[in-house]
């Protein structure tokens, strides 16, 4: 069964070999389209991308800590790692600066 970054990674080889064709054919117009394609696919993370400790800063109210494991674990900038959280945040309801409690730690 695929995966959501195995079939994010088979749409961007596929949109990049569209718009190679379409440079070779010297077809410009749909060689942007397919640009803007790609650079839409570029920047997209879904929410299936967290990892457990993400999700669990994120239902702490801990979004800050949530971005900077997402940075550190994907090597990726800190728009891409933010819109990755957003992204699951708002997918699964939890506003900014709610707080979920936790199982106390004694």
């Amino acid at each position: 069964m695929a995966t959501s970054s195995n079939n994010t990674e088979m749409l961007k080889t596929a949109l990049l070999n569209i718009l190679l064709e379409n440079l070779r054919r010297n077809d410009f117009v749909m060689a942007r389209k397919a640009l803007n394609m790609l650079e839409m696919s570029a920047s997209f993370s879904g929410p299936t991308d967290l990892s457990t400790v993400e999700i669990d800063y994120i239902k702490a109210g801990r979004v800050i800590n949530a971005i900077k494991e997402y940075r550190n674990r994907n090597g990726v900038g800190l728009k891409e790692a933010k819109d990755a959280i957003d992204a699951y945040r708002e997918t699964h309801g939890i506003a900014f600066g709610s707080y979920t409690p936790g199982p106390s730690q004694s």
